[in-house]
């Protein structure tokens, strides 16, 4: 036979308040010392980067170096930045590609926008944005065609601020 609903909460609403009596103490209260976060050995540690200078480009090599940027405050995150391949279309519009077994990986800082890719082989390069949700994406020029960023070696390239395109 079910009971009633009535009689069933005053019943659940009796077991509970007979446990809550029965889990109280009488002995005396446990007085825990307040510890000031200030105290804490990770005040010490700072979660906001240090400025790392770019490696020196080695004589057969280059170094590519910027920070990117975005109005969006977290769209920085989870970003894993690549340099593509590039085919040119024709004399102004070129296409960019990833390849990821052979594209050069970029260190990448969310909180700061800072980005370095070391050790590139000289070349042709566009700018691969890469996102884990939504894949990556070329990143274009206000005029729409591919970023082009050429390698020297033993050159540095600073591409200044870059502006992440909206998805």
């Amino acid at each position: 036979m079910a009971i009633p609903w009535p009689k069933r909460s005053f019943l659940l609403f009796l077991v509970l308040l007979i446990g809550l009596v029965a889990c109280q103490s009488t002995s005396t209260p446990v007085v825990v010392p307040s510890v000031s976060p200030l105290d804490s050995p990770l005040t010490t540690v700072s979660v906001i980067s240090t400025p790392v200078p770019p490696p020196t480009p080695a004589a057969d090599r280059g170094v590519v170096v910027g920070t990117l940027t975005s109005d969006e405050p977290f769209a920085l995150v989870g970003l894993i930045l690549y340099l593509g391949d590039i085919i040119e279309a024709d004399d102004e519009t070129h296409v960019g590609f990833l390849d990821r077994s052979r594209a050069p990986l970029g260190q990448f800082d969310s909180t700061t926008g800072r980005f370095v890719f070391a050790d590139v082989p000289p070349g042709i390069y566009s700018l691969i944005i890469y996102e884990v949700e939504t894949t990556g994406r070329v990143y274009l020029e206000p005029s729409g065609d591919v970023y082009v960023i050429e390698v020297r070696a033993g050159e540095t390239t600073d591409l200044g601020a870059v502006m992440l395109p909206a998805p």
